[in-house]
Parts: C-alpha cells; sequence; structure tokens
C-alpha cells in the first residue's frame, strides 16, 4: 500500500510542483479518486469474506482519506478554497459509498487480543521522545547483538515501520497490525516487544500503561 500510494500521487507529481494552488489541488482530487478507486477494486476482487474484506477496508480507509486530504498541502499561503473542501468530502463520499455497496454480508472485524502476550502487548502505548527513523545507537553493541538487533538501520524502512506506525496513542498489538496490513507480513509479536522495550531502556520512547 506505501508503493500504491506513491504510485497514485507519482503521475501529478511534477505538475503539482509546478503549479501549486487551489486549482491544482481541486483537479488533483480526480486523478488521486482515480488511482485509489482502482486500488478499492482490487480489495473488492481478493476478498470476499466478510470479515478479511473489512479487516482490508479499516487499514484503507484512512490511507485513502489521508491522500485526498493531503491536497490540502497545496493551497498557497493564507489560500482558502471551499471547492476544494467540497471536492475532497464529495471524493470520501462515493468512496465510502461504493465500498460499502460492495461490502459481502456477515461479521465485522474487530482487532482483539486472544492470549496473555497480545493482552500485555495491547497494554502498552509506545510515546516517541526522538522523531524521526532510528540507528539504535544509543544501544551497546553487545546488547543489539543478543536480543536479534544487530543489524537494525536508520536507512531500513522495515525496521522502522513499526516506530513510524507509534503514534503515541496506538498500542503494540495494533502497530503489529498495522505493520502486517502495510507490507503484507506480520511482524512477530516477541520480537515488536523486545524492540519497544529496548527503545523504553534506552530512552527513545517511553511506554504508556492503557
Amino acid at each position: 500500500t506505501v508503493m500504491g500510494e506513491i504510485s497514485a500521487l507519482l503521475a501529478a507529481g511534477a505538475y503539482t510542483v509546478a503549479n501549486g494552488g487551489a486549482k491544482s489541488a481541486e483537479e488533483l482530487v480526480d486523478v488521486v479518486f482515480r488511482n485509489t478507486l482502482s486500488e478499492l477494486a482490487e480489495l473488492i476482487a481478493e476478498h470476499k469474506d466478510s470479515v478479511s474484506f473489512d479487516e482490508r477496508l479499516q487499514y484503507l480507509k484512512p490511507v485513502f482519506h489521508g491522500r485526498l486530504e493531503s491536497l490540502t498541502d497545496l493551497l498557497l499561503k493564507d489560500e482558502k478554497s471551499p471547492e476544494l473542501a467540497g471536492k475532497i468530502k464529495a471524493a470520501k463520499q462515493r468512496l465510502e459509498a461504493i465500498a460499502e455497496t460492495a461490502r459481502p454480508a456477515g461479521a465485522r472485524f474487530k482487532l482483539e487480543p486472544k492470549s496473555d502476550l497480545e493482552r500485555e502487548a495491547d497494554s502498552l502505548v509506545p510515546v516517541r521522545k526522538l522523531w524521526g527513523s532510528y540507528s539504535l545507537g544509543r544501544v551497546p553493541k553487545k546488547v543489539r547483538k543478543e536480543r536479534d538487533l544487530a543489524t537494525f538501520s536508520s536507512w531500513s524502512y522495515d525496521d522502522n515501520a513499526p516506530i513510524f506506525w507509534a503514534d503515541g496513542k496506538r498500542s503494540i498489538l495494533q502497530i503489529q497490525w498495522l505493520v502486517g496490513q502495510e507490507q503484507g507480513k506480520v511482524p512477530k509479536l516477541e520480537k515488536l516487544m523486545t524492540l519497544f522495550r529496548t527503545l523504553e531502556e534506552y530512552d527513545y520512547f517511553s511506554l504508556e500503561k492503557r
């Protein structure tokens, strides 16, 4: 989905940089909508089960909305555009209507902890103290090796994806789910717990109980 998001905007990238402003942003609503609609069509085609459809939609819906809302960044300083706001709202509503029309009948997805480890992970919320990607330079090499973090790199998106998803509100269990949805492979919860406890120990993060 990260690549999908990039692809959805790349075709218009040079144009937006060159022009900007409300008119360009309004035109791009249609570009982003069409690209997003193709991803929604893939979701509908690939997920016939109600629970798996809803699980994927719960991940993709904020991504879709975020793409559209990001177009307001193209407005010039102090520029306002009720027309742009209206087009973005209408595009969101159209996408939601299509998704609901295509939704298979049946139960919806709910992320619930099923084991003691999952319950522990769901009770802990990582809160950043430092921004950006991490190389774990504060963590001694011996500790990184013992905890299977020796190759952790600030250049690796895969390594840093759990950190990027940590917004100070999501639990470690929720972060595991989001990384799995984004990358198509669910990281081991034990490894995530080790990562965030290490980040807490070396003052990159705090872990708040919820």
